[in-house]
């Protein structure tokens, strides 16, 4: 089948058709037992008749994992259909659940068929060769660690990382430099004569200073630029980060940032600064999430270029390599 044919693609998929699959047979099952109940109401169901006092919503959905929404659209069922009762509880302040007369005829009715499907479900998995409680624990715990879309977002980035090149600065990248950067701060700020003598004169400014400008490549279109200068102390200051707007969201700030801070490493620097705007929020959030927290400005004997007295002057102390790892 084509379903099978997708692998760990159409896991989900697969879940669901399996999940689909024994909603129905529960149905059969009940309707053969001559019991007015759905698969779905189960575990709230189960949870009211076996809690041994009356519970609330926001109970019944933090020990099920529910969200509330889920749990209010059960309880309306069973309260329709008379198996549940609602009342006040001991605080006044909610709502609290407890089962009818009927819920515990129905109960009573429902056990022995809840019995046979433990042991037919045990059964089944036996039969499969499975321990599936176990391995159902196991992909639980490993989803708690590290929910699924933070793993497919990251192995994403990985691979579209494969397919962007770092280049380093050379005089035919000089306008990229210019037009990233020009775009980025007519964005958020107004493009200031200062602004411009730094970008039309990277070599004067950066480059014969010692410093390095990187640019990112991605099929043969340039989309992010950033720069390295070096001060005092072996302290190392990044500016002049911009990624075209296109590739926004996909890691690529992160990258160009990872290769700069690398690139200070490598020449021995023990501190990385940069200046940045409050303003910018997913900026600040990029640079938090590498490790740069917020310093004074007074610590320096250098200073950065601001935009106003909102700014945010950020560090980062570097690891300096041991000679065996440079080897």
């Amino acid at each position: 089948m084509f379903i099978d044919e997708l692998g760990f693609l159409g896991f989900g998929t697969r879940l669901k058709l399996l999940t689909e699959r024994i909603a129905i047979s529960a149905g059969k099952v009940y309707k053969a037992g001559n019991c007015n109940f759905e698969m779905r109401w189960f575990t709230t169901f189960y949870y009211i008749a076996t809690a041994g006092k009356p519970v609330s919503i926001s109970s019944i959905a933090t020990e099920l994992n529910f969200s509330h929404p889920a749990v209010i659209k059960i309880t309306n069922a069973l309260l329709e259909h008379g198996y549940v009762k609602s009342a006040q509880g001991e605080d006044k302040r909610r709502r609290v659940l407890t089962l009818t007369k009927k819920g515990e005829k129905l109960q009573k009715e429902l056990k022995p068929i809840w019995d046979a499907f433990a042991v037919a479900t045990r059964k089944l998995f036996e039969d499969a060769g499975i321990d599936m409680l176990a391995a159902m624990n196991k992909l639980e715990q490993a989803l708690e660690n590290e929910p699924l879309e933070d793993r497919v977002l990251k192995q994403y980035r990985e691979m579209q990382n494969k397919l962007y090149n770092i280049l380093r600065y050379n005089h035919d990248l000089k306008h990229y430099f210019y037009s990233l950067n020009k775009a980025w701060i007519d964005e958020f700020f107004v493009f200031t004569d200062e602004d411009n003598r730094a970008l039309s004169n990277p070599e004067v400014e950066i480059i014969n200073k010692g410093g390095e400008i990187l640019f990112i490549e991605y099929k043969d279109e340039i989309i992010a630029t950033g720069a390295i200068t070096p001060e005092h102390d072996n302290i190392y200051v990044i500016s002049k980060m911009a990624v075209k707007n296109d590739f926004k969201g996909r890691g690529v700030g992160s990258l160009l940032l990872n290769h700069l801070i690398n690139t200070a490493m490598n020449r021995g620097g023990t501190e990385v600064v940069l200046m940045t705007h409050e303003k910018l929020t997913k900026a600040v959030q990029l640079y938090r999430k590498a490790g740069f927290e917020l310093v004074s400005p007074n610590n320096y004997k250098f200073k950065l270029m601001e935009r106003d007295g909102n700014n945010l002057l950020l560090h980062l102390p570097l690891r300096v390599k041991t000679q065996q790892e440079e080897q």
